[in-house]
């Protein structure tokens, strides 16, 4: 957990979006180790989290969801993703949380737990931007020859909670305290186009 102003808490982010960062990837390949719906984020102009995103007229937090998978060096990386918009469910777009729940067998997202899985995405061209009305396209398979890797150092019980509200100190706001669910399901929230950013850390580990 971070101590200090406009530090990220998970410095462990995959970079599928910055080509001209560190750790530059468009697919990546990990044994799933933890699933938890985590709160959404505004972002600045600078592109840095600014407050957390509550869902209009409301009190009620907008949620991703964050997976995290362990490589095969023993390290992590952790993918936050959109979860199924109305439209999605409905079936008239499509939706990688749907994706990754069929791989799950169509009953819980968390049997994806302990399973090797690969994701990948296309870089966006030339200026292009994923966003709201381009939503980044998502391909998401098992891979049932490599794995299951083995985490070489416990994870932070942050990434163990099943649900995780923004502490505003993470953005330089006031102190906050961090507020858990103990709930062990997943709910499917409602819709959200908002594409949430990779923000590479520094001193991130080998994957």
């Amino acid at each position: 957990m971070a101590l200090n102003p406009n530090q990220s808490t998970d410095t462990h982010n995959w970079n599928y979006s910055k080509p001209d960062q560190d750790g530059f990837s468009t697919t990546l390949i990990g044994t799933v180790v933890a699933i938890q719906e985590t709160q959404a984020m505004n972002f600045g102009a600078d592109g840095r989290p600014t407050t957390p995103k509550f869902w209009e007229n409301s009190a009620q937090p907008v949620m991703n969801i964050r997976m995290v998978l362990c490589g095969p060096s023993g390290g992590f990386r952790t993918w936050t993703f959109v979860p199924a918009s109305k439209s999605a469910k409905e079936g008239k777009k499509r939706s990688v949380h749907l994706d990754l729940f069929q791989l799950a067998g169509g009953r819980n997202m968390l049997d994806l737990i302990g399973k090797t899985i690969k994701v990948s995405t296309v870089a966006a061209p030339a200026g292009f931007s994923y966003g709201l009305g381009n939503p980044r396209p998502w391909e998401v398979e098992l891979v049932e020859d490599q794995g299951p890797f083995q985490l070489n150092d416990p994870l932070d019980p942050v990434f163990l909670m099943p649900t995780v509200l923004a502490n505003q100190a993470v953005s330089g706001g006031m102190m906050q305290p961090q507020v858990v669910s103990q709930a062990a399901a997943m709910p499917i929230s409602a819709d959200s186009n908002t594409e949430p950013q990779a923000k590479p850390g520094p001193g991130e580990p080998p994957f």
